[in-house]
């Protein structure tokens, strides 16, 4: 009957494009559909506004369940995306947490019942981290504070979660309490600085860009081998692809790069086509690659 139940203040500023408070709902409205109104008041004195519905169902038990692990970018080295878990026919938010600063393109990870994520901070104010979560609470496990903002993907293999900042720091934590293993400053060659994210399968982790793309075994960060077939050029937006023994990186306006991936020796690469504009991590299926670019799909 559009009737006011409760009325807050958001004045919690969590990151820089997000603002949050609590507002407790009485139970009698439970299993009720509720409409929620905002209204946002810039410092010009300009408005506006948003509305929402929602069903209230505070008894309502959870459904998650720890159905495996995802431990790449789209769930493996390839990035094909595969899951065998069961949705159903409605998806409900189980719970929602904030990590105080701002996610980039980094996506979750899931492994041992822990959701891993990281973060940036362009304002450089140190509040960079990698960040472990239970699974079917939310509940933060441990945080560990990185030198600088981690832009893309990161990886688990061997119960160790793995990173790599816009500085060129590898990071290894172990996954059950966030300490660090070991750390690595991977040498790149200059500016411009590291916004690619990287790749792990079986026991190593491939990371880094140009001439300071590298193999290190996961356990101990021993570097198995180093590229010294191309330099980098412009930043990317891409993750690292393994596509069986080849692994596939790439330039934003450069080229589609391939190196073996056991020896890193240099391939090949392709630039034709448009696949020098290119923002698109590839993926890896039965012999073949599949990416975007701003001209074609290939």
């Amino acid at each position: 009957n559009n009737t006011e139940i409760r009325y807050g203040e958001v004045v919690n500023q969590m990151s820089d494009w997000n603002w949050a408070t609590e507002i407790e709902i009485p139970n009698l409205y439970n299993n009720k559909k509720l409409n929620l109104h905002i209204t946002a008041t810039f410092s010009n004195g300009e408005k506006a506004f948003s509305s929402n519905s929602f069903l209230y169902d505070n008894y309502k038990k959870s459904t998650l369940k720890d159905e495996g692990v995802w431990n790449n970018l789209l769930g493996n080295a390839e990035h094909t995306g595969s899951n065998k878990a069961s949705i159903g026919k409605s998806v409900n938010l189980e719970w929602v947490t904030n990590v105080g600063t701002n996610i980039f393109m980094t996506s979750p990870l899931i492994a041992g019942s822990k959701v891993f994520i990281a973060s940036s901070d362009d304002n450089v104010n140190s509040k960079s981290a990698i960040y472990a979560f239970d699974l079917l609470t939310g509940k933060e496990l441990w945080k560990y504070p990185v030198k600088n903002s981690i832009k893309n993907t990161i990886a688990y293999g061997i119960e160790t979660i793995l990173a790599q900042d816009t500085e060129a720091n590898l990071y290894a934590l172990d996954a059950a309490s966030g300490k660090l293993k070991w750390t690595h400053k991977m040498n790149l060659g200059g500016f411009p600085y590291l916004t690619e994210g990287l790749v792990a399968k079986h026991n190593l982790v491939y990371a880094g860009t140009g001439a300071g793309l590298s193999a290190y075994h996961i356990g101990n960060g021993r570097e198995i081998w180093t590229n010294q077939g191309w330099d980098k050029n412009e930043a990317a937006t891409t993750t690292l692809t393994i596509a069986e023994n080849i692994l596939i990186s790439g330039s934003q306006w450069g080229a589609l790069y391939a190196n073996n991936l056991h020896t890193g020796e240099f391939l090949w690469k392709l630039s034709e086509d448009g696949l020098n504009n290119r923002g698109a991590s590839p993926t890896y299926l039965d012999g073949k690659l599949y990416l975007i670019s701003g001209k074609s799909f290939f």
